[in-house]
């Protein structure tokens, strides 16, 4: 097990060695921040993804500290919803495919919903549908915009 666990660190810090680290300007001041230059590090950042070598990143989201490696054969990543945006997507989505010319079933499959919450949702007003406190308010004006369309 211990010989598992030296192998697991010596493939960590080759991956680490193999993989520059790069630190994404995220929450940089505008007086502060500068145009972007094409420098040594930015260039041979480039080379490593045109290579498809894996580049880690360093960024800032909220206050907390986050580190990924990307690479060009990764998949791309899926972003976490919680129920509360999923079910505000889907009522703003139901409110489209019946703008659409949808069936109230043909929404419901769509939906992988029921079709009596596609009618539930069909007699609401989309702007009076409260907004999850994770989506921000110009991502739902966003959204009802396009709805309205």
């Amino acid at each position: 097990q211990q010989q598992q666990q030296q192998q697991q660190q010596q493939q960590q810090q080759q991956h680490e060695q193999a993989s520059p680290k790069v630190r994404l300007g995220v929450g940089v001041k505008p007086s502060s921040a500068q145009p972007a230059k094409l420098d040594g590090g930015c260039r041979s950042v480039l080379r490593d993804i045109l290579r498809e070598r894996p580049v880690r990143c360093v960024y800032n989201e909220r206050g907390e500290r986050h580190e990924v490696v990307l690479s060009m054969e990764d998949a791309l990543p899926v972003a976490q919803r919680s129920d509360a945006v999923q079910e505000f997507q889907d009522v703003l989505r139901a409110h489209w495919l019946k703008a659409s010319g949808r069936s109230k079933e043909e929404a419901a499959s769509e939906l992988r919903r029921a079709a009596g919450w596609v009618m539930r949702c069909w007699q609401m007003v989309p702007e009076a549908v409260p907004r999850p406190h994770d989506v921000p308010p110009y991502i739902a004006e966003y959204e009802l915009t396009m709805l309205r369309g």
